[in-house]
């Protein structure tokens, strides 16, 4: 049987030169979440549209709340109508996330310079990056929290 790694929660931005994190108090890896929706996405997914792409990608176009480490592509999608706990915070996953022309933008210029969805149709016909999730007990996640699906 074939042992995965548990996935943990990452900083956004996280091994990036420091000149692209995103500065501090921006987005914190130790925040609380309140009870609004958050989007999910996960590192290997993000890796494997850059590769479709043949290209870096910063991870800043998909607009995320949490990144996640650790699972295949895609994973997140076996969660939807489940729950999930990272750190003392459950997330109940809601839906895939439809994506709009905006992620094909740098978000250092703002030009177009990657064809984001067509990378997606072409590798895996949809255009669905990341999840939707509402929170059902708030929280603190940190930096390295594991994740349990429920």
């Amino acid at each position: 049987m074939r042992r995965h790694r548990r996935p943990r929660a990452q900083q956004h931005g996280q091994g990036r030169p420091a000149s692209r994190r995103i500065p501090q108090g921006t987005t914190q890896p130790r925040g609380r979440l309140h009870r609004h929706a958050r989007q999910g996405e996960h590192t290997a997914s993000h890796a494997a549209v850059a590769d479709q792409l043949g290209k870096p990608l910063e991870p800043e176009r998909w607009r995320g709340n949490i990144w996640l480490d650790g699972l295949p592509p895609w994973a997140e999608w076996d969660w939807i109508g489940r729950d999930i706990r990272i750190g003392a915070v459950t997330l109940r996953i809601q839906e895939r996330i439809a994506r709009c022309a905006h992620t094909a933008a740098s978000p250092e210029t703002g030009l177009r310079d990657a064809d984001t969805l067509g990378a997606l149709r072409d590798g895996w016909t949809h255009t669905d990056f990341g999840v939707y999730a509402a929170v059902m007990t708030g929280g603190r996640i940190a930096l390295g929290d594991e994740l349990e699906v429920l």
